[in-house]
């Protein structure tokens, strides 16, 4: 049934979150909340509840791995709503850390080799300690299986280097999807296994990786990284005017003519 749903809408992903009301109402103060958050039940369509969790596990049932651009742009475009989704929801909701700040949009972490990795509150160095395989992440751990963004992937390449297919920067990218291919072959791939071999490998489950904040820190950075491909890219601008006002919003109600 989950696949089925997924199947359907994978690319309009919406979570209806089912204690959002409860959460704007009063404030929460949670240490380490992703996994509280992953475990989190909402629904695509009425009387089909899933976790967070689930949604991520089915996607990546559904689209296994491919070395293409076909991949790559599906790999991107779910991780974007997946993100922008956790986003919003943080924004929305009057959660807290456990200083009592206020949780905003996610902040990237940059996987690089050697890096501290992220903790419960989203700080670097911080103990991850809602491991649910594994053991708890110990304070200070330092990532030495990641590995640096490879420099055909940055604005500015750091080095000589080579893409698949000969790029040396992000600009020489022609496609998205080859962009989103790239990231999934290198960098991303090496981060779940880096991190996963710290202890709690949450991280190397696709049903389990939300919980930790290193995934959503992570993703964040991958998701910037395909948006400053989009900022390089020229777009064409079409500027539609409507003078029927059959576009106007009161369209949508039936025997509603539009205003004169």
């Amino acid at each position: 049934m989950i696949k089925q749903i997924f199947h359907l809408n994978k690319s309009f992903f919406r979570f209806v979150f089912f204690c959002t009301a409860f959460l704007v109402s009063a404030q929460i103060t949670l240490a380490g909340w992703c996994w509280w958050y992953a475990d989190m039940a909402y629904s695509f369509q009425p009387g089909v509840g899933v976790t967070v969790g689930d949604a991520h596990e089915a996607w990546h049932d559904l689209n296994p791995v491919e070395d293409n651009a076909a991949y790559g742009r599906k790999f991107l475009a779910f991780h974007r709503q997946f993100i922008l989704d956790f986003d919003i929801f943080r924004i929305n909701s009057a959660i807290t850390d456990s200083n009592g700040i206020l949780l905003g949009r996610l902040e990237p972490w940059d996987a690089f080799d050697n890096a501290l990795v992220p903790g419960d509150d989203e700080g670097l160095g911080e103990a991850f300690t809602h491991c649910s395989t594994g053991i708890d992440r110990p304070a200070n751990s330092i990532c030495t299986g990641c590995s640096d963004l490879p420099c055909y992937l940055r604005v500015t390449p750091g080095g000589p280097c080579l893409g698949p297919n000969g790029e040396t920067k992000l600009d020489d990218f022609t496609s998205l999807g080859l962009v989103g291919a790239a990231l999934e072959m290198s960098w991303h791939g090496t981060y779940h296994i880096g991190v996963g071999n710290l202890g709690c490998t949450d991280v190397m489950f696709t049903e389990n990786t939300p919980r930790d904040p290193a995934f959503w820190m992570a993703h964040k950075k991958l998701d910037e990284v395909s948006r400053d491909w989009l900022a390089l890219k020229a777009a064409d601008v079409v500027i539609v005017i409507d003078r029927s006002g059959s576009m106007d919003d009161n369209c949508s109600v039936p025997n509603n003519p539009p205003p004169n």
